[in-house]
């Protein structure tokens, strides 16, 4: 229980944070393997991090995503809020599950570079009559939401 926060840290191997009742914040990090951030009752926020693998799941909580990117793959998942992302890049997959929340913001790419794979149940989704053959994975589901994607070039400009 309680709120943790990184700051301006580098990581050579894997990461595992977790908090049962309490906000994980991450801002500026490096992890060279697999960093997985989980919240039973609290908001995930990270910004300009950077991992081989980035896992995110919160149950009861806001989750957000800036200038985050992996050499590999991003998941993130949360059971009763919103995920919204923001210039996002990622090099194999990306799965964003919302169950009773929105899933929006921007990913670095455009839609040549990415199959997509999303379902917005008792929801709208702007990604519904796209069909690409990218290389990149881009897994979107919502249930009881909605899925607002946009495609940028470059990342948004550090505040």
């Amino acid at each position: 229980n309680g709120y943790v926060r990184i700051y301006e840290s580098s990581f050579s191997g894997n990461v595992d944070v977790e908090t049962e009742d309490g906000n994980i914040e991450l801002y500026q990090v490096k992890v060279d393997g697999t960093a997985k951030i989980t919240a039973d009752n609290g908001r995930l926020f990270s910004q300009s991090v950077t991992a081989g693998e980035l896992y995110m799941e919160a149950d009861n909580g806001f989750m957000t995503l800036v200038d985050t990117s992996a050499s590999g793959s991003i998941f993130a998942e949360s059971d009763n809020c919103d995920i919204e992302i923001s210039s996002i890049s990622f090099e194999n997959a990306i799965t964003l599950i919302a169950e009773n929340g929105d899933i929006k913001g921007s990913v670095i790419g455009s839609e040549t570079d990415f199959a997509f794979n999303c379902v917005a149940t008792n929801g709208t989704s702007n990604l519904e009559n796209i069909i690409s053959n990218g290389r990149k994975q881009l897994n979107l589901r919502t249930e009881n939401g909605d899925i607002e994607i946009n495609f940028i070039s470059t990342a948004s400009p550090q505040e």
